[in-house]
């Protein structure tokens, strides 16, 4: 019995294969005899056991993985859970998202569907980027407002602190707020924007990518690891590089391309990025060289 896997010849009856351990198919008894249940697939073939997620019987070409699941389950398995945010809940599909993203990215977007659009990526990013600052700014907020309030230089007399509390903190959530519109707005251009340098990247380096929307899929899914900026104060300075590699991965896996071309892309907008800031600070440097040469002159 050949193997429907490896193609390796096995012995006739054998119930898995010698050579990579997958169940083989039983042929069909003849009619009139004891019937077994038929796989819901190939009704001409019996069922070597029922999927593991569903119940369907299905023979060993329809069952795969292990625990076994069938065609229809490992297809609902590599789903990922923000594409089924209609069921589980905008949040709770982040989160699982974000999780899985963190603990086992390439086994994940292995199987992840490249089709999403704009808007539902840019939401991804928008609540990843809640998470990976939002904790730290609002606690950076009430040190600052609380410590100019009842700094002891500022005012003499503390018996105001009660008004003085209450003003700044209408102070602190006219700040919050402020502070959350600029970085949601500066997100939104970084995502687009960065999304489209990878894009281009991909081009040059003839990758032969999808459409613009699986790029931008891909800078947002790469955000994932930003949920650890739920820690407050340290979690900002871990999720930055843990980002920049599931993003690599998620373009390895969403355009169809190697890791090498993968890594390019996501690394040439940052090095591009930083190139431009690098050469603004040595022309700042020497022009405040030269100011101040002059007025020592």
């Amino acid at each position: 019995m050949r193997c429907p896997v490896c193609g390796f010849a096995n012995a006739a009856g054998a119930p898995i294969c010698a050579a990579c351990g997958s169940a083989l198919a039983v042929a069909a008894p003849p009619a009139g005899a004891l019937q077994a249940p038929r796989c819901a697939v190939h009704p001409e073939v019996d069922a070597l056991t029922t999927c593991s997620r569903c119940g369907t019987f299905a023979c060993a070409v329809c069952l795969a993985g292990v625990p076994p699941l069938c065609a229809a389950c490992r297809a609902l398995a590599g789903t990922l859970p923000w594409d089924q945010r209609a069921e589980l809940g905008t949040l709770k599909a982040w989160w699982q998202t974000s999780t899985r993203l963190m603990g086992s990215p390439e086994k994940t977007l292995a199987t992840t569907s490249p089709s999403g659009s704009i808007g539902s990526s840019l939401l991804f990013a928008m609540l990843s980027t809640v998470a990976g600052y939002g904790t730290s700014m609002v606690l950076y907020g009430v040190f600052a407002v609380f410590s100019a309030a009842f700094a002891k230089d500022a005012v003499s007399d503390l018996s105001d602190a009660p008004a003085r509390a209450a003003g700044g903190s209408a102070a602190l959530v006219v700040g919050v707020v402020m502070m959350i519109g600029l970085v949601f707005a500066f997100q939104v251009v970084s995502v687009l924007g960065l999304a489209a340098f990878e894009h281009v990247a991909l081009k040059l380096l003839g990758a032969q990518p999808g459409d613009f929307a699986v790029t931008v899929r891909c800078q947002a899914l790469g955000m994932a690891p930003y949920v650890v900026g739920l820690m407050p104060f340290c979690g900002a300075y871990v999720f930055p590089i843990w980002a920049m590699v599931v993003q690599g991965i998620a373009v390895k896996h969403l355009h169809r391309t190697t890791a090498g071309k993968a890594a390019i892309a996501v690394v040439s907008p940052v090095v591009l990025v930083c190139g431009v800031c690098g050469l603004g600070y040595v022309i700042l440097l020497a022009g405040m060289g030269g100011l101040m040469a002059d007025l020592g002159k």
